[in-house]
């Protein structure tokens, strides 16, 4: 009697206990419908849809997202359900005959189980044809050869040295944990190819920033394996960052850096 009870009790509570689940689901989503194609060529329409198998998320996009060659405005880029709309700013204007990569990195996740779509790309371009070339290699400290990480590393086919200060790249990628980059879907050409730890993310260089870059010119298609080592470099220019009246009679100037020849004329 009493035995049986208890086989009672343990089949009533093993009938009644909550499912396992089964096992976790690791397929990441797949894209059922693009709109336009990805790998579009003339490409003119103002937004994107990229539609997926299941329900989809975005993590840690800000962080994630590549667009080359830059744009000048941030698209508008959310997810309904399936779908992920990307949405360029009315004031853009998309460069003729260029080749652009949108990149999501490890940003779109199913909604269930939050696994990635590693490395996913869109790519159209205004022209007639999609720029295929690429160029690729590794950022490193000079000082001490570590690699780093989150570094922009830069094509310019403008040659010259003011460009760097004045322009946008044409192509960029980011450094990868490992400090390696590639910059795909490039056109062909001969380019000047510069590395910046670019803190303000305005994809120029400003003084004091981490820089480095290689004496000669890289040609796309033919120049993989490049080492580019990183340096800080002296700011060139003193220059007024603030200033401000504390109390009366009493003012402050803060500039870009110290030097002692420094002086105030009244």
């Amino acid at each position: 009697s009493f035995l049986f009870s208890i086989s009672v009790f343990f089949f009533f509570f093993a009938q009644r206990g909550a499912p396992t689940g089964g096992s976790f689901d690791r397929t990441p989503p797949k894209v059922v419908r693009y709109q336009p194609d990805s790998a579009s060529v003339n490409f003119n329409s103002k937004s994107i849809e990229i539609t997926f198998d299941e329900y989809i998320q975005l993590q840690e996009l800000n962080a994630q997202l590549l667009i080359s060659p830059p744009l000048e405005h941030q698209p508008d880029i959310s997810v309904k359900k399936k779908t992920l709309t990307i949405v360029f700013d009315k004031k853009e204007v998309l460069k003729p005959n260029s080749t652009y990569a949108i990149r999501f990195g490890k940003a779109i996740r199913d909604n269930h189980e939050a696994t990635p779509l590693d490395d996913f790309k869109y790519v159209f371009s205004t022209g007639s044809y999609i720029d295929s070339l690429s160029v690729s290699g590794n950022v490193l400290y000079a000082f001490d050869h570590k690699a780093e990480k989150g570094v922009t590393v830069m094509l310019y086919s403008d040659l010259s040295d003011s460009a760097i200060y004045k322009k946008q790249p044409e192509y960029f990628d980011k450094s990868n944990d490992a400090g390696a980059f590639k910059i795909s879907n490039i056109r062909p050409g001969k380019y000047r190819i510069v590395a910046i730890k670019d803190e303000n993310n305005n994809y120029k260089y400003n003084d004091g920033e981490v820089l480095g870059f290689l004496d000669t010119l890289i040609e796309a298609g033919k120049s993989d394996g490049l080492s580019i080592q990183l340096s800080q470099e002296n700011q060139k220019k003193i220059f007024l960052k603030k200033k401000q009246q504390d109390s009366y009679g009493k003012f402050s100037f803060i500039f870009s850096q110290g030097n002692d020849s420094l002086g105030l004329n009244i």
